[in-house]
């Protein structure tokens, strides 16, 4: 993926969380337990109401900052890329689906939040120069890094 802008990044996060929210309810539909089941069906919520709040943040810095709307070309492209380095492993997913526990889920979930963390930290050092993109690359990892910290909780209270 080419250094993206503010707004490219914005998109492509909405995408991986619509692509989070659809993992979770398919795990969710594939648990062996109502306890995961339930747990994913709470994440897939989690990641859905992260996509609408990308989307607003993406609407908010275009009144302040030139945007370009992603063909779907490009944003498939991009969402596949970074999805890659994302969404676990589809053996370990398996193996949550069947013989894992709701702690598992979580522990798979936090991780997935770690990685995407790190993904939009490796774009940081590209923005120099470009406050505004950097502005908008640290609005996500922070709402990455929010969302691991209610994920951890979940975890330690189960």
């Amino acid at each position: 993926m080419d250094m993206p802008t503010g707004s490219e990044v914005f998109q492509v996060a909405a995408e991986i969380e619509d692509t989070s929210r659809v993992f979770y309810e398919n795990l969710a539909h594939a648990a062996h337990s109502e306890e995961i089941s339930a747990v994913c069906r709470k994440l897939a919520a989690q990641e859905q109401s992260h996509q609408r709040l990308f989307l607003r943040m993406h609407e908010n810095y275009g009144r302040n900052w030139p945007t370009r709307k992603m063909s779907a070309g490009e944003l498939a492209a991009a969402e596949t890329e970074v999805r890659h380095q994302i969404i676990p492993d589809p053996k370990q997913v398996r193996q949550v689906a069947l013989r894992g526990t709701a702690a598992d889920a979580l522990d798979m979930a936090i991780g997935m939040e770690d990685s995407a963390v790190r993904f939009y930290s490796s774009l940081l050092p590209g923005t120099a120069g470009a406050d505004a993109d950097a502005d908008a690359i640290r609005m996500i990892i922070r709402e990455e890094i929010e969302h691991k910290k209610t994920l951890t909780y979940l975890r330690g209270n189960l």
